[in-house]
């Protein structure tokens, strides 16, 4: 574009409409970058309402600690329980096993009587 201003003249027109882009381009970068951080801005504050919202559903450490010693002493006198029902089996057995065999030696030692009475009658007395 031809115009009848001398060279330094264009050179500063130029400069000045370069310079005033360059305003424009910096002022759209900082509206971008004003709407990037509003974005994040607005999304932390979702998580913030979110947790807040959900802080009353969780149980607190405290809470947990306790339940879980609840838990372990049941646990613990649950175990006792069923060490002393273990013992009582354990007993309950060798009396069982004991008197079986109590038992067994009974019924042999009459079956030995009445075989010893049969072979008698079936021999006769010894004179």
């Amino acid at each position: 574009m031809p115009t009848d201003y001398p060279v330094s003249t264009q050179r500063f027109e130029d400069y000045i409409r370069a310079h005033a882009r360059e305003h424009e381009l910096y002022s759209e970068t900082l509206r971008a970058a004003k709407a990037a951080v509003d974005i994040r801005l607005e999304s932390m504050n979702e998580l913030r309402e979110q947790i807040n919202s959900e802080r009353g559903r969780y149980e607190t450490k405290d809470a947990a600690d306790m339940a879980r010693l609840r838990t372990d002493e049941r646990g613990q006198r649950f175990q006792e329980r069923m060490n002393i029902m273990e013992q009582d089996i354990t007993a309950m057995k060798g009396r069982h096993e004991g008197s079986r065999t109590a038992t067994i030696m009974w019924i042999a030692g009459v079956g030995v009587f009445f075989t010893l009475v049969q072979i008698l009658l079936k021999f006769g007395l010894p004179n």
